[in-house]
């Protein structure tokens, strides 16, 4: 089983870019994961979205913060075809 912890942290504020309507315009600052398989932390550029989506695919489960209203569809628009299934905690 491989968990990755995830976090995303954007270059712009919501205020910047008109609100949330406009989340895909936040822009990736980094996205940091640390995975149970590898038992290290990856860090990605916003140039390295490829890279970071490719990782979040290979895991078991991707377990951070905020994911489903924040973060995850920010970085989802720099690369369209790249479907999360969310499993809220209950």
């Amino acid at each position: 089983m491989n968990l990755v912890f995830f976090d995303l942290e954007s270059q712009n504020l919501f205020q910047d870019v008109g609100g949330r309507e406009n989340i895909s315009k936040l822009r990736v600052a980094c996205g940091i994961t640390w995975s149970t398989q590898t038992n290290d932390f990856s860090v990605y550029w916003e140039k390295d979205v490829p890279a970071l989506i490719n990782e979040l695919r290979s895991a078991t489960k991707v377990i951070g913060f905020n994911l489903k209203g924040i973060r995850l569809p920010g970085a989802s628009t720099l690369r369209p075809r790249s479907p999360f299934r969310f499993h809220p905690d209950r």
